[in-house]
């Protein structure tokens, strides 16, 4: 079945990110979505191809589960103006409707524009035109058995009217609708951050955690681990999709001891906290460990791991530490362990990022992901194309599967970056190993993102200082 894909217009790069991974997920390999009507990859309407007798069954369970689907339409009939749209559902064989016209099942039909109100009038003018259905059974304004879409993509050649850009051309739809958003609406306000108990200053914002963690197949049954914790933002999202949840940060205080406040009913803020709050299934845990000298053993936690979805520090809002060497007695007392805490000196975005891809490495199952962001500097060519991407996709051990872009500054802007296991990883795997090294050493534009970030214009290169002035970027792509 040929079915519309109508997405949200917000965080254009993932969109179909998402939905093929979500696709994965239910079972659907190779989704084939075809690209919009007018070619242009900014519009919100895609199609793609879903097996007949699981077509509503699959589009459910997307549309519950997806951030940025809004709904998933049976399409019937389209056409540039409404009287086309007419005509071609005039054109369609009487089987088309004859399910729908002879059923006495309750009924809705809507009228939408995207990105604007509908007149009452306008409303009441596609009715009339479509009024020779005379679909059977009995209207139903709130709870219908069948709901029914009459959707129009207009533009008018002004991307702030209605929130399209210039490109995607006015299109008529009518169909029957297989899923909308209406349980994701809930989920979204539920979970934002201002409500949250315990939040910080890089705690992710809920769309994007939901993204992240739908690409990664976070799901039942399946564990999920963020070695870079924080509040656990990312964490509470995956819990929310059914998955097992642990993860681990550097910091101790962050693991153990939380704010140093507490909440209305005295109750201190931490970690836990916000999986009581939203009545989410506890984590499995939570360890103070280090992604460089990593407390695990490895032989234990070798393809233990589903999902690894995580925010490394970029050294931009939140710099990385790492624990390094420092003079220590020979032989310490019991309270002197208790008591003591590791040094840590300064952890670069290259080697957090090839700690990272080891930990993968090792920890996932074969086909499981590895989830994260990257930050990327706008002065420098397209992301995708990149020798700095070409050295991460050679990973011997993890193939990239996909990638998404962020625009966060005129600066720079951030790749959601996704990894799956394609071979088993030895204890003494000597091209990982050689992979390592060879990360290690390069010279990654990674590691320059502070000075990248805020080295002043005037001190820019004139030609970087030139296209910083003309860089713009609209809301809908963040």
């Amino acid at each position: 079945m040929k079915v519309l894909v109508v997405f949200l217009h917000r965080l254009l790069d993932f969109r179909t990110l998402e939905f093929r991974s979500l696709a994965e997920y239910v079972g659907v390999k190779d989704a084939r979505l075809e690209e919009p009507f007018g070619g242009s990859l900014m519009s919100p309407f895609w199609y793609v191809h879903l097996p007949d007798e699981r077509a509503q069954e699959l589009s459910r369970t997307i549309c519950d589960r997806a951030a940025l689907v809004k709904s998933m339409i049976q399409v019937w009939a389209e056409g540039a103006t409404l009287d086309e749209l007419v005509e071609d559902v005039r054109r369609q064989p009487p089987e088309t409707f004859e399910r729908y016209i002879s059923q006495q099942e309750s009924f809705k039909v809507i009228v939408d524009y995207f990105g604007r109100r509908v007149s009452t009038r306008d409303q009441q003018d596609v009715f009339d035109k479509l009024a020779f259905l005379r679909l059977g059974g009995k209207v139903s304004l709130t709870n219908p058995e069948q709901l029914y879409i009459v959707i129009r993509a207009d533009p008018d050649g002004l991307p702030n009217r209605s929130g399209l850009p210039e490109g995607v051309p006015t299109r008529w739809y009518f169909g029957r609708v297989l899923a909308d958003h209406r349980k994701r609406k809930e989920s979204t306000s539920k979970f934002a951050l201002p409500d949250r108990p315990y939040i910080g200053p890089t705690s992710m914002d809920p769309t994007v955690a939901q993204v992240m963690c739908n690409v990664g197949g976070v799901g039942p049954g399946r564990i999920c681990f963020d070695p870079f914790v924080g509040t656990g933002s990312i964490l509470v999202t995956a819990a929310y999709l059914g998955g097992y949840t642990f993860g681990s940060d550097i910091d101790i205080r962050v693991v153990r001891d939380g704010m140093y406040k507490t909440d209305k009913d005295g109750r201190k803020l931490t970690l836990w906290r916000n999986f009581q709050h939203y009545g989410l299934p506890s984590p499995v845990g939570f360890l103070a460990t280090d992604v460089h000298r990593t407390s695990f053993r490895m032989q234990v936690l070798e393809g233990l791991v589903d999902s690894i979805v995580c925010d490394p520090p970029y050294g931009v809002r939140a710099g990385g530490r790492k624990s390094v060497p420092r003079d220590l007695p020979a032989t310490m007392t019991a309270e002197q362990r208790k008591a003591h805490v590791p040094h840590t000196g300064t952890f670069t975005m290259v080697e957090c990022l090839a700690d990272l891809l080891d930990l993968a490495s090792r920890a996932l199952r074969v086909g499981g992901r590895v989830v994260f962001f990257l930050p990327w500097p706008h002065l420098h060519a397209d992301a995708k194309e990149h020798e700095e991407i070409r050295i991460l996709a050679s990973h011997p051990v993890l193939r990239l599967t996909g990638m998404g872009i962020q625009h966060l500054t005129t600066r720079y802007t951030r790749l959601l970056v996704v990894f799956e296991k394609r071979r088993a990883c030895g204890a003494d795997d000597a091209e990982l190993a050689a992979a390592s090294r060879a990360m290690r050493a390069a010279d990654l534009v990674f590691d320059r993102m502070a000075e990248i970030i805020y080295t002043p214009a005037s001190e820019l290169p004139p030609e970087d200082a030139e296209r910083l002035k003309k860089r713009k970027f609209r809301g809908k792509m963040h």
